[in-house]
């Protein structure tokens, strides 16, 4: 099957201002658009939604642009939105008792376990979930907003990282086969291995953060978004960055 990625879309109310005037509203739809092109079997968009808080008729623009595309599609929540909201405008399963959607869904190639990282944390309910769902023995990968370990991008790293990578790498322990984990959260390409799971960090839709900075500094605004061609065996991905006149990658 084939998966497009496409991450931190940080879309503002229609005619709000932005970091430096950035038009996120079409930088969504040409990656949008772009992603169409190579005919995904689905799209998962992971998080950070909205530009700083979660809104209803934010995510209600995005859903009928997503529904618009005619694209299979799966949603996560980011730092920047509201689980809550989210699983009003998308129809996600939303457990009450911790205001997180996290869900599984299964295809052909395997099963794919939906993260909710929202609060940089995972609640006890969801550990124990998503270590019953780690403990079947079928071909998997996951998607979380957050990388669930330190990238060497010392500004998000230090500032805004996963609180719990080591119960993440714990949990990944008990599999014999190598995880892959989608994730973005960091504006930044990274490919990060650790001993049961690979982690592939996917740049924005909006602009990239310069991952060497230990200050905020922005790096590019160059759009971008991953594909990844999977057939439960094989997994092949690449980032592709949209620029002007084409696609890179």
């Amino acid at each position: 099957m084939r998966i497009i990625q496409i991450t931190d879309l940080h879309i503002a109310k229609v005619g709000a201002s932005t970091i430096l005037d950035i038009d996120v509203w079409q930088k969504f739809k040409s990656v949008l658009a772009e992603a169409k092109k190579m005919e995904p079997d689905l799209l998962v968009v992971t998080g950070d939604l909205c530009y700083q808080s979660g809104e209803t008729s934010i995510y209600q623009w995005i859903k009928k642009e997503l529904d618009d595309s005619e694209l299979n599609y799966q949603v996560i929540a980011g730092n920047h939105d509201d689980s809550t909201l989210m699983a009003t405008v998308f129809d996600l399963p939303l457990r009450k008792e911790t205001g997180e959607c996290y869900y599984e869904k299964r295809y052909e190639s395997g099963k794919i376990l939906f993260l909710d990282s929202a609060k940089a944390v995972l609640s006890q309910d969801q550990w124990d979930w998503f270590c019953k769902e780690l403990a079947e023995e079928i071909p998997m990968m996951i998607f979380i907003h957050h990388p669930p370990l330190i990238a060497q991008t010392p500004f998000m790293d230090n500032n805004y990282c996963f609180q719990q990578a080591a119960q993440f790498a714990e949990a990944l322990a008990q599999k014999s086969d190598i995880i892959p984990v989608f994730c973005g959260h960091y504006h930044t390409e990274r490919m990060v291995s650790a001993a049961q799971f690979n982690v592939f960090i996917t740049p924005s839709t909006m602009a990239q953060i310069d991952p060497e900075n230990p200050e905020y500094a922005l790096g590019h605004l160059t759009p971008s978004f991953r594909v990844v061609d999977w057939d439960g065996k094989q997994l092949v991905t690449r980032v592709c960055y949209l620029f002007g006149d084409g696609v890179l990658g």
